[in-house]
C-alpha cells in the first residue's frame, strides 16, 4: 500500500491540507451502504407530507439555466432530496422548458410556473426571465433629402443587449430639432416644411437615435394642360398653356419650360411654346413633359371654317347704265381660298345700284352704294361709285420714289375723268408690281423686298398708270445694348451684347465689330469685345457704336458687402461637460460664401451655461443646464444660434475595487460606477451585466459578487448599454480548500491525525458544497491507519450550499475494519459525481465537483510529510486505488469499516 502510485489518464491534482484528527469507531454498516440520513424509511408515519422547491422564485438571464431541487418533507419531520423521483413541469415551456432532472433553460423573457409532483403532492416556484437591456435605437429613413412639401415614414429599430432587434416606430417619442424645416408626428411621419437641415430624434427613456434630414426646394409633382381637350378648325392656331403643381402645393405657369410633342404629326403641329397649328381633320394626343413629369390632352381638328370674305374689284367706279361683275372670295381657317360668288347672298344699299344673285352690279343713278356679300355670320362689303363721266387716266404719286430694303411707301392713284375732274382711286384700282421680288404693293402700300428697280401699276378697267420705284440695300436703324442698365459687383466682370436692327427689320449681333467706349473709365473698364470690368463703386455709361448709330446702357458698380452670417452647426444640443466646435460662414451680395469664424466678434447671452474659447474654430463648453444664445457679428451684420445644454451623459464605466483579490471559495462584492460627461459619478446598483472571462478561476453573478474557484487570474467585465470595463481578479489559495481539478478526475485532499481518543480530545471536520456547480456533490471519505491500511470508508451527499459536520470520535474512528481503533492516521476526502452515483457509494468513484473542507482542534502536519506524529500519508493514491481498497473493506468487513456521515445543515 505504501508504494501505491497514480496510473492511467485520470490523474487527480491534489490539494493537501494537513489536519490532526483522532479516529472513533463508526457505528454504521458496510462502506457501500447509505448514510443514516438517507436510509429508506417505511411506515405510515414516514409518508410524504409536502414538497418544497428551491430556489423559490429565481430570476435567470436569457440563455442561462437554473437547477431546481425538490425536497420531500415526511410525516416524521425528516427531509430528503427527491429531485430525481418527482415529475417536473413548466407552465410555459416556450419561455423555459425543464428536464426530468429539474434543470430549466431560459429561452425568452417572461415568467413561468415550475412544478414538482409526486403522486398527489406538488409544489411550485416561479422562474422569471427579464427582457434584455435596450442598447441603442437606429433611425431609418428612406431618403435623407426631401423637397419642400413632401412627407415620408421613418422607422425606429431598437437594438437589445442580446443582439435582438424590434421595430419600435410607434412607441418611441419623435422630435425635430427644427420644426420650421421638418415636422415630425408621433408615428414617425415627417413633413418637409421649409429649406434647411433638421435632426429627427427617436427617444425611449434615456436611449435615443437620430437622423439628419435636408429639405430642398419644392419639386414638380404634376402638370395640367389648359384648356383641356381643345378643338379647332383645320388651318387654325391655338395657344396652349401648362400649369405645374409642386410638392408644396404651389401652382406655376411652366408653359415655356416644358417639351411639347404631338401624335400624329399629320393632324397638327406644336411649337416649342405650345402654339397648336391644325393641319388636317382628326384627333391627336398632345403631351407636355418636364423632367420625369408629363401630361396629355386630346386635340380635335374639325374641317376648315370660313374665316373671311373679300369682294373684288375693290371700290370700283361705274358710269350710269354700265355694269360690273363682282367676285366674292372666301378665305378659310386653313388658309385656302375659294370663289364663293354664286353661293353668297348679295345685297346693295341704297338703290343707286342693283346687284344680282351672281354678283353683277348695274349702275342706276349718280352717287355711291354699298354692296354686301354674306355667308352665314361672315360678310364683306364694297363701295360702288356711279358717275356720268368716264375715267381717262391714272397717275401714281409720289413719282419715281427711292426706298431702302425693308421700308414701306404709301402710293396714291389719282384718276382723271372726261370732264376734267379728278378722284382718289387708290382703294378701287388694281395694283401690281414687276418684278414682284423687288417691290410688292397692296391697297397702295408699297413694300421694298429686295434691292433693284420695279414698276408699280394701278389699273381701273382699261385705264392704268405706272410708277418706277428704286430700292437700295437695308440701312442700320438702331443698336440695342444688353443687358439694360445692369449692376456689377466691384471687381467682377459682365459681358455686354450689341444687337443691330436694320431698315428691313432684320437684326444682327455686332458685339465683336462695334466700337465700345465709356466716359467713366475710373468706374468701369470696357474691352473691345464688350467685356465690362468694375473698377470702383459708381455709375458709368457704356456705348456701342457702328457708323453714325450708337446704342448705350448704364452700368452701376456696387461694393462687395456681407449679407448674412450663418453659424454651424445650427442650434446644437450638448450634454453638460462636453465641448462643441462652431464655425461662422458669411454670405456676400455676389452669391459667394467665406469662413469668417476668426473675423467676427462673438457674444454669449449666458456665460454660466456655456463657455467660449479659441478663435478658429470657436470651442464651446457646456457648463450648466440651460440655453445660451451665441451671436457672431461683423459690422452691422450678425448671425445667432441657440445652444442647449442637456443633462450629462455617461461616458465611461469603472469597476471598484480596481485590483480585487479573493481566496478560493471566498466571495467579494464588486461595484460598477458610471462616469458622466461633467465628471460626476454614480453607482449602477444591479443595472450592469457581469461576465467572467475565466469562470474556471472565478465566477461572478448578476450583482457583481465574485467567487474564487481556483488559484489564478480571472478577467471580470461589466457592461452597461455601450459602456464596458474590466479588472483582473487575483484568486489566492485558501487553507484546507479542496477545489476542482481536471474534469476527468475531480478533487481530493489528505489530512493527518494523532492522539485520537485521548481524554477530552475530539475534532470537528466540516465539509461544505459552495454550490458552484448547482448540483449535489458526494464527499467520499477514506480513513487510513498509521500503517497506511484503509480502516474505514463512506460516501456522504452534500447539497448545494450545504454544510456537513463530522466528529472524529463519533463518525470517522468508531467502526474500524480490524476492530482496533487507530490513535493516528490519515483521512482523505474526494469530491465525487452524484448524478452517476446517487447513493454516493465510495467503492464507485468518479471525481467531480467542488468541496471546501476544514477542521478544528487537530494537529497539522505538512502535506508532503512521510512520517511524524500522525504517521505516514498514503501518497499518490489514484481514484482507482481508493475505490479498490474501499471495495475490499466493504467485502471483508461484513459491516465493519463503514464510517458515518454526521449531520448536514
Amino acid at each position: 500500500m505504501a508504494n501505491a502510485v497514480f496510473r492511467g489518464e485520470g490523474v487527480v491534482k491534489a490539494f493537501v491540507a494537513a489536519l490532526s484528527l483522532a479516529f472513533l469507531v463508526a457505528t454504521q454498516g458496510g462502506c457501500g451502504g447509505k448514510p443514516k440520513a438517507y436510509q429508506p424509511v417505511s411506515g405510515a408515519h414516514h409518508s410524504l407530507s409536502s414538497l418544497v422547491i428551491t430556489p423559490a422564485n429565481p430570476v435567470v438571464a436569457m440563455g442561462e439555466s437554473e437547477r431546481f431541487v425538490a425536497t420531500g418533507i415526511y410525516a416524521d419531520g425528516t427531509k430528503q432530496d427527491v429531485s430525481s423521483t418527482v415529475t417536473w413541469a413548466s407552465a410555459h415551456p416556450e419561455i423555459a422548458p425543464i428536464d426530468k432532472s429539474g434543470t430549466a433553460i431560459a429561452k425568452k423573457s417572461g415568467a413561468t410556473l415550475i412544478t414538482a409532483a409526486s403522486g398527489s403532492i406538488s409544489a411550485g416556484a416561479t422562474l422569471t426571465i427579464p427582457p434584455p437591456a435596450l442598447v441603442s435605437i437606429n433611425v431609418m429613413a428612406p431618403s435623407l433629402s426631401l423637397p419642400k412639401g413632401n412627407t415620408e415614414q421613418l422607422s425606429a429599430i431598437a437594438n437589445y443587449l442580446d443582439g435582438s432587434t424590434i421595430d419600435v416606430t410607434g412607441t418611441v417619442t419623435w422630435a425635430s430639432s427644427a420644426p420650421g424645416v421638418v415636422l415630425a408626428n408621433g408615428t414617425g411621419v415627417i413633413a418637409a416644411a421649409g429649406p434647411g437641415t433638421a435632426t429627427i430624434t427617436a427617444s425611449f427613456g434615456d436611449i435615443r437615435g437620430a437622423e439628419q434630414i435636408t429639405v430642398g426646394p419644392p419639386v414638380l409633382i404634376s402638370l395640367a394642360i389648359v384648356p383641356p381637350n381643345p378643338s379647332m378648325a383645320k388651318g387654325g392656331t391655338q395657344q396652349l398653356g401648362v400649369t405645374g403643381t409642386f410638392s408644396d402645393a404651389s401652382l406655376q405657369d411652366v408653359t415655356g419650360s416644358v417639351v411639347w410633342t404631338i401624335s400624329p404629326t399629320t393632324v397638327a403641329a406644336v411649337s416649342g411654346t405650345g402654339l397648336i397649328s391644325a393641319l388636317s381633320t382628326g384627333s391627336a394626343a398632345i403631351t407636355a413633359t418636364s423632367a420625369s413629369r408629363s401630361t396629355s390632352t386630346n386635340l380635335t381638328v374639325l374641317p376648315a371654317s370660313l374665316a373671311s370674305l373679300s369682294i373684288t374689284p375693290s371700290n370700283p367706279s361705274l358710269t350710269i347704265g354700265s355694269s360690273r361683275q363682282l367676285t366674292a372670295t372666301g378665305t378659310f381657317s386653313d388658309g385656302t381660298t375659294q370663289n364663293l360668288t354664286n353661293s353668297v347672298s348679295w345685297s346693295a344699299s341704297p338703290a343707286a345700284v342693283a346687284v344680282s344673285n351672281t354678283g353683277v352690279v348695274n349702275a342706276i343713278t349718280n352717287g355711291t352704294a354699298t354692296v354686301t356679300a354674306t355667308s352665314g355670320s361672315v360678310s364683306a362689303s364694297d363701295t360702288i361709285t356711279i358717275s356720268g363721266t368716264t375715267l381717262t387716266s391714272i397717275a401714281i404719286s409720289p413719282s419715281n420714289p427711292s426706298m431702302v430694303k425693308g421700308a414701306t411707301q404709301p402710293l396714291i392713284a389719282t384718276g382723271t375723268f372726261s370732264d376734267g375732274s379728278t378722284q382718289n382711286l387708290t382703294g378701287s384700282v388694281t395694283w401690281s408690281s414687276s418684278p414682284g421680288n423687288i417691290v410688292t404693293v397692296s391697297a397702295g402700300l408699297a413694300s421694298a423686298m429686295g434691292v433693284g428697280t420695279a414698276t408699280v401699276t394701278a389699273t381701273s378697267g382699261a385705264i392704268s398708270g405706272s410708277d418706277t420705284i428704286t430700292v437700295s440695300a437695308a440701312s442700320l436703324v438702331s443698336i440695342a445694348v444688353s443687358p439694360s442698365n445692369p449692376a456689377v459687383i466691384n471687381g467682377k466682370t459682365r459681358q455686354l451684347t450689341a444687337m443691330a436692327t436694320y431698315s428691313d427689320a432684320s437684326t444682327q449681333d455686332i458685339t465683336a465689330s462695334a466700337a465700345w467706349s465709356t466716359s467713366s473709365p475710373n468706374v468701369v473698364n470696357v474691352s473691345g469685345s464688350g467685356l465690362v470690368t468694375a473698377q470702383t463703386p459708381g455709375t458709368a455709361p457704356v456705348k456701342a457704336t457702328s457708323g453714325a448709330i450708337t446704342g448705350s446702357t448704364m452700368i452701376t458698380v456696387s461694393p462687395l458687402t456681407l449679407v448674412s452670417i450663418a453659424i454651424a452647426p445650427p442650434n446644437p444640443s450638448i450634454p453638460k461637460g462636453e465641448t462643441q466646435q462652431l464655425m461662422a460662414t458669411g454670405s456676400y451680395n455676389d452669391g459667394s460664401t467665406q469662413d469668417i469664424t476668426s473675423q467676427v466678434s462673438w457674444s454669449n447671452s449666458a456665460p454660466n451655461v456655456v463657455g467660449l474659447s479659441g478663435s478658429d474654430p470657436i470651442n464651446i463648453t457646456a457648463e450648466n443646464l440651460g440655453t445660451a444664445t451665441l451671436t457672431a457679428t461683423s459690422g452691422s451684420t450678425s448671425g445667432t444660434t441657440n445652444v442647449k445644454v442637456s443633462a450629462p451623459v455617461a461616458v465611461a464605466l469603472s469597476i471598484v475595487p480596481t485590483n480585487p483579490s479573493v481566496a478560493v471559495g471566498i466571495t467579494q462584492q464588486l461595484s460598477a460606477v458610471e462616469t458622466f460627461s461633467d465628471g460626476t459619478t454614480q453607482p449602477l446598483a444591479n443595472s450592469a451585466t457581469w461576465t467572467s472571462g475565466n469562470p474556471d478561476i472565478a465566477t461572478v453573478d448578476n450583482s457583481g459578487l465574485v467567487t474564487g474557484q481556483a488559484v489564478g487570474m480571472a478577467t471580470i467585465a461589466a457592461s452597461y448599454l455601450l459602456l464596458n470595463s474590466s479588472v483582473t481578479l487575483t484568486v489566492t489559495p485558501f487553507n484546507y480548500l479542496l477545489t476542482e481539478g481536471p474534469s476527468s478526475s475531480g478533487s481530493f485532499g489528505s489530512s493527518y491525525f494523532a492522539n485520537a481518543n485521548a481524554p477530552g480530545i475530539d475534532a470537528t471536520f466540516r465539509v461544505a458544497n459552495p454550490g458552484t456547480t448547482g448540483q449535489d456533490v458526494c464527499a467520499m471519505v477514506y480513513v487510513f491507519a498509521a500503517d497506511q491500511q484503509m480502516s474505514e470508508c463512506c460516501g456522504c451527499r452534500v447539497t448545494p450550499n450545504g454544510l456537513l459536520t463530522l466528529s472524529l470520535n463519533k463518525d470517522l474512528d468508531l467502526n474500524p475494519l480490524t476492530g482496533r481503533v487507530p490513535v493516528s492516521g490519515t483521512v482523505q476526502v474526494v469530491a465525487g459525481d452524484r448524478s452517476s452515483n446517487p447513493n454516493c457509494d465510495p467503492s464507485t468513484l468518479t471525481p467531480a465537483g467542488v468541496l471546501t473542507v476544514w477542521a478544528t482542534h487537530v494537529q497539522n502536519i505538512a502535506a508532503d510529510s512521510s512520517g511524524g506524529s500522525g504517521g505516514s500519508a498514503p501518497d499518490n493514491l489514484s481514484p482507482a486505488d481508493l475505490q479498490s481498497e474501499c471495495a475490499f473493506v466493504q467485502g471483508l468487513g461484513s459491516g465493519q469499516g463503514i464510517c458515518s456521515c454526521g449531520t448536514e445543515q
